[in-house]
């Protein structure tokens, strides 16, 4: 498994020009994105937060050349965040992306992530800006035990949403 996702990690480098560094919880600027948004199945329409709301932005990041292992990645997040967080999803408090970051106007954010490989990231917005941001790092080693994922998943978000 650590060959696979070093093999994709290698891969995605390539794709990007990104660098192999690891990822912590940081505060960025706020990084331009082409995504694509989803939400909760059958949820109302969110309402659109004003530009002193707080939310919380998920984001599944991938590359182009995706695996099975990567696209089950990206089907547990959104599982996971739909499950766990309809209500927030719903109301406009939170969002979950799915990026690729292989393409021009995403390229930037493997830089901004310090990320190789697929990733899922949480971050605050406030004010229309990211003001802090932390990899779910753990989500590859998780692969294998979905329930353990999606417990992962939902004590990260969280536990970064309760943070100061």
């Amino acid at each position: 498994m650590a060959f696979v996702a070093l093999s994709v990690g290698v891969l995605i480098a390539k794709e990007t020009g990104g660098e192999d560094t690891e990822a912590s919880e940081q505060e960025p600027s706020s990084p331009k994105v082409a995504s694509t948004s989803t939400r909760a199945p059958d949820a109302e329409q969110p309402r659109a937060a004003s530009a002193d709301e707080s939310k919380l932005v998920v984001s599944y990041l991938h590359g182009s050349a995706r695996c099975g292992p990567c696209r089950t990645l990206q089907a547990y997040a959104t599982e996971a965040v739909e499950t766990h967080f309809a209500k927030e999803l719903a109301d406009g408090s939170m969002e979950f992306r799915i990026v690729n970051v292989a393409t021009p106007e995403n390229r930037h954010l493997q830089q901004h992530y310090e990320i190789y490989t697929q990733s899922v990231i949480v971050s605050e917005m406030q004010d229309g800006e990211e003001i802090r941001w932390r990899n779910l790092d753990r989500v590859w080693d998780l692969l294998r035990d979905r329930n353990a994922y999606f417990d992962y998943i939902r004590r990260e978000i969280e536990d970064f949403g309760s943070e100061p």
